[in-house]
């Protein structure tokens, strides 16, 4: 695949992922607190920490799994499927770690890409 080819992949997931977010409801805040550790990780792997950068993310997994169960005690349908739709996302397109072969430069592209959609798409309803 191409950088273009995969520029273009990845910005379409985004879009897709971040307007699926924004119509489950999930909220700006929520996206901040998932997406800081994110950005922790890229930069220890950035920095040639490789091993670090998966622990990092391998830990958000608790913390997705423990916002889901908090947003399903809630009367906010929109909070727990925004929750589970973001735990599918990162399930999906992170894989298991443990893996040599899984891409991690392309997991924060499209985690970028995520946010920045999630947000034009958040700002779109509040202009609404």
């Amino acid at each position: 695949m191409t950088e273009l080819t995969e520029a273009i992949t990845i910005n379409e997931l985004g879009e897709q992922y971040g307007k699926q977010l924004a119509n489950a409801g999930f909220s700006k805040t929520q996206m901040q607190r998932i997406y800081i550790p994110i950005k922790e990780a890229q930069r220890a792997f950035e920095n040639d920490t490789v091993e670090k950068a998966k622990t990092k993310l391998e830990l958000l997994k608790p913390l997705l799994a423990r916002q889901h169960a908090r947003h399903s005690s809630s009367d906010d349908d929109d909070d727990e499927e925004g929750v589970k739709t973001l735990k599918d996302v990162f399930d999906a397109e992170l894989g298991d770690l443990q893996d040599e072969n899984t891409d991690l430069t392309e997991f924060f592209r499209l985690m970028e890409a995520t946010m920045a959609y999630h947000y034009y798409y958040i700002n779109q309803e509040e202009d609404s």
